[in-house]
């Protein structure tokens, strides 16, 4: 059996890695708004626009992941996060895709995870009524409208008091059949496509401010009892396996840990058997 040299090994290696790399960001959008709310208003998405906390909005610590706080829309009312993306012309889109680390504690029909909407503009991630049936909830994705919305279905919800991983894509490219997909993952397990339905033509710019946990489409409270981290925007529809990029990103699988850990393990033999 050929042994390799540490540089063969280390050649392998990094050929290994950069394929992966290259595999999981074939279908990579560009990535617009991140919020990871660690603390933190700032935006390390290509826009750069930070945000700022409104009325009682607060950072507090039980962050979900590698997180060690999170945004708390926990007490009073119209509570969120807001980020002057108003007028932003990067918000005109054919596609998008909106993801997010929520737990839900208690909301009602309308309140808002991610929502720029306006009565003609912007685009909106909500709750819908019923969510409390079952101790979870569904939600309704739309634009450019505060109706027609497409909705989850009962049996495609989302788990209550708990870290969920959730996100919605659309693609106006897509014609004659679905183009909305909601997914959900949460800590232990990987994301999967919950729902699906239907919509047509593009998201115009919205002519107000980005809200998490808000919604600038009413003056009335739309805010849920929730926490909140790592919330994305991309101007394109990712794929399944990008989006449990987005999910390992905050929640490093044990796999890619062992697989880390086999490297540096085997280079490090190789390095002793050459210097003995």
């Amino acid at each position: 059996m050929k042994t390799l040299s540490l540089s063969q090994f280390s050649s392998a290696a990094a050929l290994f890695l950069i394929s992966g790399l290259m595999a999981s960001s074939a279908q990579s959008q560009t990535l617009l708004s991140h919020y990871n709310l660690d603390g933190s208003l700032s935006d390390s998405g290509s826009l750069g626009i930070d945000g700022e906390l409104i009325n009682q909005a607060s950072f507090t610590t039980g962050g979900v992941g590698i997180f060690d706080q999170a945004l708390s829309t926990a007490d009073g009312t119209q509570d969120f996060f807001r980020a002057d993306t108003s007028s932003n012309s990067a918000f005109n889109l054919d596609a998008i895709t909106i993801t997010l680390w929520v737990n839900l504690s208690q909301a009602n029909d309308g309140d808002r995870l991610v929502s720029s909407l306006t009565a003609t503009t912007g685009f909106d991630l909500y709750l819908k009524k019923d969510y409390l049936t079952d101790g979870d909830f569904r939600l309704s994705f739309g634009f450019n409208s505060t109706s027609g919305a497409v909705q989850s279905t009962d049996n495609a919800a989302y788990q209550l008091d708990q870290w969920v991983f959730i996100a919605v894509t659309y693609d106006s490219t897509i014609t004659g059949s679905d183009n909305v997909f909601f997914y959900v993952g949460d800590e232990a397990s990987g994301v999967v496509m919950n729902d699906s339905g239907s919509k047509t033509g593009s998201i115009l710019t919205s002519t107000q401010d980005l809200e998490i946990g808000g919604t600038p489409a009413s003056t009335s409270d739309r805010t849920p009892t929730a926490l909140f981290n790592d919330v994305r925007i991309y101007d394109g529809a990712l794929d399944l396996a990008s989006l449990e990029s987005v999910r390992t990103a905050v929640i490093p699988e044990p796999s890619q840990a062992a697989l880390l850990f086999g490297f540096v393990t085997v280079g490090a033999l190789a390095l002793k058997r050459r210097r003995s």
